[in-house]
């Protein structure tokens, strides 16, 4: 053993060769465990030669082999004499100089390895606060410690590494060593972090204990430290804090609770530079973004003006840094500037769902749609706010049901708008405002519930149908100007295929036949959806409108009378608006877009159907208005030589001079 004792970092590079060669050639030639034990001596000193490269690293671990090293950390009994930690000691001293190999890291046996590294740390934490371990010097203990830290903070370097500290549940073990022990607990903090970095929320999904006694002691320092301490703690909150959510707090009464908000008033109200305001700000907002506004108000603090006063100084801040500042520098303050952005939008939220602003809301909903002549002035002075309000309130609405979020506060508020829009001012504020924009979202929202037929669904289907079909048939520009319509679109689309059967959702047909056609009617739709969808929806529209007349034979009559289809007269009042104005629209439809109308109106069969019913039907039975719309229906279509043929071969020209349609009979040439 002589030959090692000298400095390993100066032997030479042919030295050092033969002490490798001469350490590995007794490691594999050990018959026991003690001759093995012997020249691990010689693997330690070698391992700190400058010489010692990777591949050296790994000739000398491959001839110690792991199953011997993970032996000796699980060895209880010692030779009589020895300290108790001196396997574990050696075995953890050579695993840490071995932890920088990739293939050391991610064995699966350094992995289950980790819940007996975390032992023995737990050991080290029982010795440090008993003093009762005459066994370790204070040297031996360090290293034995320093030791442990190195492996698991290689291991937790890996994925598999990562995994295996939060499934052995080891987080907890940490958080107690950060706040127990006085030797490596910055070590243990910088473990928990890196976790915290990569893994997020997971890491305390089994280890819950943990993240409440962390919790509970970074508070209590954080309330009671001095003021240049405080940012110290806040860093580390910031961090803990990113990985934690509503959720995950069991309910109860936590100190941390009160302690944390009440340290973050103290910081507020005290004069902070400019490094200390970016580090009490990052933190609120983090706080904010992942446990709410309401953490930071009462009862956790006494009234809510250290977080008003932190809102305005995160204002403050914004407007310091964009206006004032070169864009390079603006990009160095990308992430307080990310924070503070995300603390502004949060807030905004928190109060778009404040109970009595709703009730509010809902309020002046009501009003408008019962009283639009009383206080119209002062309620046009509210429509901007009202629209922010709505497209907030939108935003915050839950991901899976948008609409049962929402729809107690914006239903009574899109319905009063509605009545809003009857008059021509109205209409015009509310499209100055884009108010079409949280309309067209919200009716999104709410045909997604389709086929649900809850009424609530369907009257708030209607009742923003109609509310855009009177924005829409002001300004149709409003349907190129925003993506969300070719959405709305494809969704209509399938909609009215899946109810236009159904006699409960009749109201909910004709009001969505209408918008879907007076959206077919735009460029950005034909040209941006699917000619399919297209098809789907013209096809649905057609069934709507054929479906409304039927003929009754009466007696002593020849002739056959127009009556209502049964399955549309209890709503017929309602509809019966709809269906006209939608006969007119599918009339332009065809002169806009001739070829594809033309084509599915054809393959319907709906052309020879009509006529057959016309030529049937005793004039006198069809009101005016119907009658007006079916031919002008015909006399559109005759522009295509196929509809012109189909419309002749079904006695088109006695239709149009029993119904005196001068333009009709022109073009068929009936004297």
């Amino acid at each position: 053993m002589e030959e090692v004792e000298e400095d390993s970092s100066s032997l030479s590079d042919q030295g050092f060769t033969k002490q490798l060669e001469k350490c590995v050639c007794i490691l594999q030639k050990a018959g026991s465990d003690n001759e093995k034990l012997a020249a691990l001596m010689m693997v330690t000193k070698l391992i700190k030669a400058d010489e010692c490269n990777l591949q050296a690293q790994k000739i000398l671990f491959e001839a110690i082999g792991f199953k011997f090293l993970v032996r000796l950390l699980r060895t209880a009994t010692v030779p009589e004499g020895c300290s108790n930690y001196i396997y574990k000691s050696l075995s953890l001293t050579i695993l840490s100089s071995f932890s920088g190999l990739q293939e050391v890291k991610e064995d699966p046996r350094m992995l289950t390895s980790v819940p007996l590294i975390i032992d023995v740390l737990a050991s080290c934490l029982n010795i440090e606060q008993t003093q009762d371990d005459n066994e370790l010097t204070e040297g031996e203990f360090k290293s034995m410690v320093d030791s442990c830290y190195d492996c698991l903070t290689a291991v937790c370097m890996t994925d598999k590494g990562r995994t295996a500290l939060i499934d052995s549940r080891s987080v907890s073990q940490l958080c107690t060593c950060y706040i127990h022990a006085t030797y490596g607990n910055n070590r243990a903090l910088a473990i928990i972090r890196q976790l915290i970095s990569t893994n997020g929320a997971e890491v305390w999904t089994k280890n819950m204990k943990g993240l409440q006694e962390l919790l509970g002691y970074l508070g209590e320092n954080f309330s009671r430290s001095k003021e240049l301490e405080k940012f110290h703690f806040c860093d580390i909150l910031a961090s803990v804090f990113t990985s934690v959510s509503k959720d995950q707090i069991p309910a109860g009464n936590f100190s941390w609770q009160k302690n944390i908000p009440q340290g973050i008033m103290d910081l507020i109200k005290s004069r902070l530079e400019q490094k200390q305001r970016e580090s009490v700000l990052m933190l609120i907002s983090v706080i904010v973004e992942n446990l709410g506004p309401e953490f930071l108000l009462p009862p956790n603090l006494p009234d809510a003006k250290p977080f008003l006063l932190a809102i305005n100084l995160n204002s403050v801040e914004v407007g310091m840094i964009i206006p004032f500042s070169p864009l390079g520098q603006v990009r160095e303050k990308s992430n307080q500037l990310s924070a503070y952005f995300s603390l502004i939008e949060n807030t905004i939220k928190f109060l778009a769902t404040d109970p009595l602003l709703q009730a509010c809301i809902r309020l002046v909903g009501v009003w408008m749609k019962e009283d639009s002549e009383a206080l119209c002035d002062e309620i046009h002075d509210l429509v901007p706010m009202l629209l922010t309000f709505s497209k907030n309130l939108l935003c915050t609405a839950e991901v899976e049901n948008p609409v049962v979020s929402c729809s107690g506060v914006l239903s009574p508020l899109f319905e009063g708008f509605c009545q809003l829009a009857s008059d021509t001012k109205g209409r015009e504020q509310l499209l100055q405002h884009e108010a079409y924009v949280p309309v067209g979202q919200y009716l999104l929202h709410a045909l997604s519930r389709f086929p649900e037929t809850d009424s609530n669904i369907l009257l708030c289907v209607e009742t923003l149908s109609d509310l855009l079909l009177q924005l829409t048939e002001t300004d149709t520009c409003i349907i190129d100007s925003d993506s969300i319509y070719v959405s709305l679109f494809n969704r209509i689309s399938e909609v009215l295929h899946q109810t236009v059967f159904k006699s409960e959702c009749l109201n909910v047909v004709a009001v969505m036949s209408l918008l879907g056609l007076t959206l077919f009617n735009s460029h950005r739709i034909t040209r941006e959806v699917e000619e399919a969808k297209q098809k789907t929806l013209l096809k649905s529209t057609i069934t709507f409108l054929s479906r409304a007349h039927l003929l009754d034979s009466q007696r002593n009559r020849k002739e056959k009378v127009l009556v209502i289809n049964e399955e549309y007269q209890v709503h017929w009042d309602s509809v019966s608006g709809y269906w006209l104005s939608t006969m007119k629209v599918l009339t332009k439809c065809i002169q806009s877009h001739p070829q594809l109308t033309t084509t599915v109106l054809l393959q319907t069969g709906w052309v020879p159907r009509l006529l057959k019913l016309l030529v049937d039907v005793q004039k006198a039975s069809v009101p005016v208005d119907y009658s007006s719309a079916y031919l002008d229906l015909l006399y559109a279509l005759i522009i295509t030589k196929e509809a012109r043929t189909v419309i002749i071969d079904n006695c088109g020209a006695d239709v149009a001079k029993k119904f005196n349609h001068s333009e009709l009979c022109d073009v068929l040439s009936v004297t």
